[in-house]
């Protein structure tokens, strides 16, 4: 059987069954993963996941959603190496850190979350951090910030729980992290000392005019 009908394929009697390209779209996990998916449904796209199951495709669109880390969503749309991979939401934050020059849309949703500046409680000016270590998931954004206010600093990159690092040295006297309430810098003794940029959500795509997102971004009014 099988034989007979790949000779009548390239007999020309019939087609051989192919199945469509699919293209997703990336959804980030952790704090923007809830954010993101209310965004989405209240657009009507019901757009939901199995328990452990990382990818879902909505009935409403012919794009299939994926969970991903949201620090890795800048990367993957810029290497070829996943071409089907046309857009996803992350955080301006992440967008900062990893030098994001493409065109990106924030959405209309209201983010509490704040990049800060904070240091242990004898630390009352940021002339005291002058050649002191400064704890970080943000390396890049640390430098640009110390940088422009001419404060030289040594930088630790550590990817989390910043807020840990000065237990363990007395040369590390803050960190630059990201917060929502403030509650876990307060229970780790450590205090604001500045406000560095409030964080907000937003929408990118790899480049090209992909004909695949037309209906998704017209219905969330992504389209410029």
């Amino acid at each position: 059987m099988v034989k007979a009908l790949a000779c009548e394929a390239r007999d020309g009697g019939s087609t051989p069954l192919t199945h469509p390209i699919k293209y997703q779209i990336l959804i980030p996990s952790g704090e923007l993963e809830k954010e993101v998916l209310a965004f989405l449904n209240q657009a009507e796209f019901d757009v939901t996941f199995s328990s452990r199951c990382y990818k879902t495709e909505p009935k409403s669109l012919p794009n299939e959603f994926v969970i991903v880390r949201a620090a890795s969503i800048p990367e993957i749309l810029s290497n070829p190496l996943f071409s089907t991979v046309l857009g996803g939401f992350t955080g301006s934050d992440i967008l900062w850190e990893n030098g994001w020059l493409q065109k990106s849309v924030t959405l209309p949703i209201p983010s509490p979350s704040k990049l800060f500046l904070g240091a242990i409680s004898n630390v009352n000016s940021l002339d005291q951090l002058i050649n002191s270590t400064i704890a970080t998931k943000y390396p890049n954004i640390a430098k640009e910030y110390f940088r422009k206010l001419n404060i030289p600093v040594n930088i630790f990159p550590i990817p989390g729980k910043d807020e840990a690092l000065p237990y363990l040295s007395n040369q590390i006297k803050a960190i630059v992290g990201i917060r929502k309430t403030g509650n876990t810098p307060l229970a780790n003794k450590l205090k604001i000392l500045q406000e560095i940029s409030p964080c907000t959500i937003n929408w990118i795509e790899r480049s090209g005019n992909f004909t695949q997102l037309k209906l998704f971004k017209q219905k969330l009014g992504l389209c410029s």
